[in-house]
């Protein structure tokens, strides 16, 4: 299942030279991590820290470095840096002038690194328009659908050739809908969109589990949307801070009624993880026949979790004739034991197959044995280590998975054999990667303004 987790891209393009003394001056604060002198090795973690995310790389190759001392500093940034990232807005810097809609939507592509799928809806030539882009500096990616007029909402995509299971969200990205949400503000790597307003309906329940009366307050559904790099574990504590309408007067109910759907199925990901996530608000009807919200500012807790931006790497070592790669190795939270690409019997083709464990697995194995749950919690730790895994040529450019894939449970360890689509593209595979996943809590505030509500008929 490739692209469970997304990386995100660079957020400015310089020329040529420009980058290869960026590239030279990370190289040198990273060799200085391991100077004699403890200022100089602050600093240079403090410079690192600074440039972000096109200190990763340097950082990541730097966990191979002789000096123990370079290595446990490039750890500890690579991951500093990474929860960092973790909770920001992906940044877009769009070239000015006039441009094709495909145009656009490439180099989105190319700057995030997102994967999403082109709807263009009931129009099929809509990819065929131009827009004419302004020289600004670079937005959200949220906000620059906004100012391209684009939608972008998660469909459920087919069923996964990675053993069987039920296929990932896909994001689609196309014009805005007639059916557009209400309203939508950012915060972070999450929007979250007005989808409705209920006045009287069917009684709901509170977060806390009391029923609302025959009569319940009106109501404003809501759903929490994520980057496509970006998945939901869980979000709490969400709290109104204001609900005030034109008149000035508080809509705020005395309880704070907020309940919090549960998350949709069909829009969860492999390990319990979600990109949409719906909850609603009971507030006090606003005054007036035309009833709007002047402000409404809400703030919740989200544990979120993306993909790492730069993989743990094993490189095929070819002098003897052979196709294993050095094990055993701790790739992270991975612990391969073996791993190796074997000729597909009988027909043309290589496969990866690997043996290998994560912390835990062995209690999860051993987890009430054959009991329907065991099986669940192990095909979905599998999933989204597959998910994770890449095999990369001799260029860099990874190989994707076929659907001839095998699969093996035992106590200490798993295997899995999994099938490499020959392609035109790629040369002899020569090396194996492993993202791993970051994951943290973090708090997060939206605030609309001046939100107008449909009139109830």
């Amino acid at each position: 299942m490739p692209g469970l987790l997304l990386l995100v891209g660079s957020l400015l393009v310089f020329g040529p030279q420009k980058e290869a003394d960026s590239a030279d001056a990370t190289t040198a604060l990273v060799a200085t991590l391991g100077s004699t002198k403890y200022s100089e090795r602050e600093s240079a973690s403090k410079a690192l820290v600074e440039q972000g995310r096109t200190s990763l790389r340097a950082l990541s190759l730097a966990r191979k470095a002789n000096d123990p001392e370079v290595q446990a500093r490039a750890e500890y940034l690579l991951e500093r840096i990474e929860r960092s990232l973790l909770v920001r807005p992906t940044l877009v810097k769009l070239p000015p002038g006039e441009q094709p809609i495909a145009d656009v939507l490439r180099t989105i592509r190319e700057q995030t690194g997102f994967r999403f799928e082109i709807d263009p809806g009931a129009d099929p030539t809509w990819i065929q328009n131009r827009v004419q882009l302004e020289n600004r500096e670079p937005e959200n990616f949220w906000d620059l659908l906004t100012t391209l007029k684009l939608a972008g909402n998660w469909v459920q995509d087919h069923e996964s050739p990675v053993f069987g299971v039920r296929g990932e969200p896909v994001f689609h990205l196309g014009p805005v809908p007639k059916q557009a949400p209400l309203d939508r503000t950012t915060s972070g790597p999450l929007c979250l969109v007005v989808k409705s307003y209920e006045g009287e309906n069917a009684p709901r329940r509170r977060a806390g589990g009391n029923a609302f009366p025959t009569d319940p307050p009106p109501t404003i559904r809501l759903e929490i949307l994520t980057e496509p790099r970006i998945v939901l574990r869980s979000i709490t504590d969400v709290r109104i801070l204001e609900a005030v309408d034109s008149t000035g007067a508080n809509l705020v109910q005395a309880d704070q009624a907020v309940f919090i759907d549960g998350p949709p199925s069909n829009f969860a990901m492999p390990g319990t993880a979600n990109v949409v996530w719906p909850f609603g608000l009971a507030l006090k009807r606003p005054a007036g026949t035309n009833p709007m919200i002047r402000s409404l500012v809400l703030e919740l807790d989200a544990e979120i979790e993306s993909r790492r931006y730069e993989p743990y790497e094993l490189i095929m070592n070819r002098a003897d004739g052979n196709m294993e790669f050095p094990t055993p190795a701790q790739c992270g939270e991975l612990s391969i034991q073996r791993a190796s690409l074997i000729k597909n019997p009988g027909e043309n083709g290589l496969s990866l197959d690997l043996v290998a464990r994560t912390e835990g697995w062995s209690e999860m194995a051993v987890f009430r044995r054959g009991n329907r749950r065991r099986v669940d919690l192990m095909n979905t730790e599998l999933e989204r280590i597959v998910a994770n895994l890449e095999v990369a040529d001799s260029k860099g450019r990874p190989f994707r998975f076929s659907t001839n894939q095998s699969k093996r449970f035992d106590p200490l360890e798993f295997r899995v054999t999994l099938g490499l689509v020959d392609s035109a593209e790629n040369d002899a595979p020569t090396t194996l990667r492993f993202y791993g996943n970051i994951r943290d809590t973090a708090h997060f505030r939206f605030e609309f303004h001046d939100l107008v509500l449909p009139v109830r008929e």
